[in-house]
């Protein structure tokens, strides 16, 4: 899995690792995982929030077209399109990131013995959800079983 690199927001933290076993020497596949999935969710994280930002900037031109009186001009003017399709990627790639960080988060807690319901009650979801993702793990890692 290849991360995208981002700008650097100057926070000081990593915002990409190209090569997940650079920082993890003696770690396992799953916490080497788990480090990439994080990396990546943070990433998308970030892209997602830079698409907010720029999609509440975006309605300035809407509002500012109603308070003139121009409302059907704002709407023949059909510019919403664009944002959506952006939008809806973004968001489509920070739900893709968080279902791969819990797939592998999952996975280092199976590795390490825990039950399923364990795991649901320590990331805090349903028993049902942690044994869909334990059963993704398994098959993604076979030795997980």
């Amino acid at each position: 899995m290849e991360s995208t690199p981002i700008e650097d927001r100057g926070d000081g933290g990593p915002v990409t690792a190209s090569d997940p076993n650079a920082d993890l020497p003696g770690r396992t596949v799953y916490e080497r995982a788990t480090y990439q999935a994080l990396l990546d969710h943070r990433t998308a994280a970030l892209k997602l929030a830079a698409v907010l930002h720029a999609y509440e900037q975006f309605y300035d031109f809407p509002l500012a077209e109603i308070r003139e009186g121009r409302i059907l001009e704002m709407i023949c003017a059909n510019r919403a399109g664009k944002g959506r399709d952006t939008m809806t990627e973004a968001v489509t790639a920070h739900e893709r990131a968080r279902h791969e960080c819990r797939v592998a988060l999952v996975a280092v807690a199976l590795d390490n013995g825990m039950a399923v319901t364990d795991i649901g009650k320590a990331l805090q979801f349903s028993r049902q959800l942690a044994g869909r993702y334990a059963r993704e793990a398994r098959d993604r890692w076979p030795a997980l079983t």
